[in-house]
């Protein structure tokens, strides 16, 4: 007889058989500490985070120039301290349109550098 703490419900089951691995299924419990690094919403983080250091770098070489560097170096710091999952959200349903995730996330940048007053 299986102990009743060793019982997975229905629905786990049947979620643990579709898993695309057992990383996903079984394991998934045990590897949660490493959704911070391992997830979608890590990869979009770390890309914007890529892409905002390069902008702050572009910035503040010169290559693009602006009448108030110092403020878009502070709000391109601001936006990579703002992302969170309704941020994931957002850059992912963009991406909904653009069927390119890379796209999504330039999109998203513009319309946000857009709103903090550093658009075109």
């Amino acid at each position: 007889m299986v102990a009743p703490s060793k019982i997975v419900p229905l629905q786990s089951q049947l979620k643990m058989l579709h898993a695309r691995s057992p990383l996903d299924g079984r394991y998934e419990i045990a590897l949660q500490p490493l959704q911070r690094y391992f997830s979608e919403c890590a990869l979009i983080r770390y890309r914007l985070s890529i892409e905002l250091s390069y902008l702050a770098e572009l910035v503040r070489t010169g290559v693009i120039t602006h009448p108030r560097p110092g403020e878009m170096a502070d709000v391109l710091r601001r936006i990579a301290d703002q992302f969170d999952g309704e941020v994931a959200s957002e850059i992912k349903s963009i991406e909904t349109k653009t069927n390119h995730d890379v796209k999504a996330l330039e999109y998203y940048l513009k319309a946000r550098l857009t709103k903090e007053g550093f658009g075109e």
